[in-house]
């Protein structure tokens, strides 16, 4: 005999499921038994599916939970902005001066072990001031090797949520 769902699985999946069915409801205004079956139907695949995918996405990510990657996704627009700004001064200095100078450094960075460095790398190399170069994906227990070109003289608040602290060494100012 098969054991039940543990609790942490089946709350969120009736919670889910009462949720689409309520919206199903309430997008559809009247309906029959017939419409009340299917929706329910549709509702509980939506919301195994849901379930499925969290899974996917935590196993993919490393393990590192939901906290962490809102935690990634709230930091991402003032960094863009942050980095828009610095990407703009250099700019202008490179203007003024006529040729290149300074235009920032290359370091290896790693991500921690689990953790896809193809996503690593998108969200880093999202933004003005940070350019993902290489990358060397790790094991379930190695971290991943980034090889990065930043604008900055250090890492951006993005840039160590996303990566291990203590593991960067410089490639030297480039």
């Amino acid at each position: 005999m098969r054991a039940a769902l543990p609790r942490r699985v089946l709350v969120p999946l009736v919670l889910w499921w009462a949720a689409l069915v309520g919206f199903y409801l309430v997008c559809v205004g009247p309906v029959s038994w017939w419409e009340v079956l299917v929706g329910g139907c549709a509702a509980g695949l939506a919301a195994a599916g849901g379930r499925v995918l969290r899974e996917a996405v935590r196993l993919h990510h490393g393990g590192r939970g939901a906290a962490h990657w809102l935690s990634v996704l709230l930091h991402w627009p003032t960094t863009l902005l942050r980095e828009q700004w610095l990407l703009l001064r250099v700019l202008l200095a490179v203007v003024r001066r006529g040729r290149g100078g300074d235009l920032g450094r290359i370091d290896r960075v790693c991500v921690p072990p689990g953790t896809d460095v193809a996503w690593a790398s998108l969200v880093l190399s999202a933004t003005a001031g940070t350019c993902v170069l290489g990358a060397e994906a790790g094991g379930p227990r190695e971290p991943g090797v980034l090889l990065v070109h930043r604008l900055a003289d250090r890492p951006s608040a993005l840039e160590e949520l996303m990566t291990s602290p203590g593991d960067r060494s410089a490639e030297g100012d480039r």
